[in-house]
């Protein structure tokens, strides 16, 4: 076994820990940035991404377009 000093970034409060991972109409992003900063956040974040992308392609939503669309319930409730 061996232990690399801070080797997970340090998360600075306040935590965002649901960052969009919708930037832009066909612009996504994923990684430990978007959620906590972990290994299971990287990959959290990932399926969130795939997710929004699937739903966006589904919806036959044009992803040319400059307005982002909401990625979590709670940010379409708003």
């Amino acid at each position: 076994m061996h232990h690399t000093p801070e080797a997970v970034p340090a998360m600075r409060p306040p935590h965002d820990l649901r960052r969009p991972v919708r930037l832009l109409a066909g612009l996504y992003v994923c990684g430990d940035h978007r959620d906590t900063s972990t290994l299971q956040g990287a990959l959290h974040s990932a399926h969130r991404a795939a997710t929004a992308i699937l739903a966006d392609l589904r919806a036959g939503r044009p992803m040319h377009t400059a307005d982002p669309h909401p990625t979590t319930p709670r940010a379409a409730a708003a």
